[in-house]
């Protein structure tokens, strides 16, 4: 399956003049043209890009897992982090010593960019990079946000992160009330 090209344009600055009388803008006008391609690519990617990724991971061969803890998806193995023990379902991020479990409650526990697959320590253990996976004890409602939790390392919440100084970081949607399709957002935001 092809992807749609992204038709957003891109050289909004380069297109204003060099003063402000050429620009003929207002303040918050010129302001506003700095935003306007990211958030014109979010809008398209959110409207476009997103909807065609569900296809295009059935075509391949990804499908929604129906035992507790099964995954569907792009899977790697990797180093864990010898000082951290990880529970399969935990959130990881990549520090210099290996992956460790993720938390938004600083930015130096983040970026998301994995599941572990595996319970343990040290090398060689199976995550999900992206795809699904199912946990029966969750219980959300269906199309929810994933968000990375601040008060528990390695866990996922449906509420996004409101407090000063905690992070915000998008893993996906739950596509059933028990499994969430992974597709963490490299794009972190601070509260």
């Amino acid at each position: 399956m092809a992807y749609t090209n992204c038709d957003v344009a891109t050289g909004v600055i380069a297109a204003l003049g060099t003063n402000p009388s050429e620009r003929a803008l207002t303040t918050a006008q010129f302001k506003a043209k700095f935003d306007e391609f990211g958030t014109n690519f979010i809008t398209w990617f959110n409207d476009t890009h997103l909807p065609e990724l569900p296809t295009a991971l059935t075509s391949l061969g990804l499908v929604l897992p129906t035992e507790n803890l099964g995954y569907s998806g792009i899977i790697a193995t990797l180093a864990i982090d010898s000082a951290t023990t990880v529970a399969v379902g935990d959130v990881l991020y990549k520090a210099a010593t290996g992956y460790k479990k993720a938390q938004a409650n600083a930015n130096t526990t983040l970026p998301a960019v994995a599941i572990a697959l595996e319970a343990g320590t040290g090398s060689n253990r199976l995550v999900l990079l992206l795809g699904y996976f199912k946990n029966t004890s969750w219980n959300n409602t269906i199309g929810a946000r994933a968000w990375l939790d601040t008060a528990t390392a390695g866990a996922v919440t449906t509420t996004q992160p409101t407090t000063t100084g905690n992070q915000i970081q998008d893993l996906g949607h739950f596509e059933t009330a028990d499994t969430l399709f992974f597709n963490p957002n490299a794009c972190i935001l601070e509260v």
